[in-house]
């Protein structure tokens, strides 16, 4: 007689686990996001890199290249963790050829 083993993981969404179960078909529980520090990721109307060590975020770059004004919030979060936006990258608004040279701070 064989016994059929039911097996479930548990773990971050887009993690190695995630990949292991999705490719032997076994059922995955996500527990929250991972965030990788050299990954940019969106959040609202902009995209940005967080550090981890300082839960702080740079705003690297608009969504959309249409914006015409640009408001950054004080913080974003992401993945169920707060951070406080401190930097705007060099070139983040060089497509963005609507938009004035005012930036706004929330």
């Amino acid at each position: 007689m064989q016994t059929k083993i039911k097996l479930l993981f548990r773990g971050y969404s887009g993690s190695y686990a995630e990949k292991y179960a999705k490719k032997n078909k076994i059922k995955f529980t996500s527990i929250g996001t991972t965030i990788n520090q050299n990954k940019v990721y969106k959040v609202g109307a902009y995209n940005y890199k967080f550090n981890l060590s300082n839960n702080t975020a740079i705003l690297v770059s608009s969504v959309s290249k249409n914006i015409k004004k640009v408001t950054v919030p004080n913080k974003v979060t992401y993945a169920g963790k707060t951070f406080t936006v401190t930097n705007i990258a060099k070139n983040a608004f060089k497509n963005c050829t609507k938009l004035t040279k005012d930036y706004h701070w929330k």
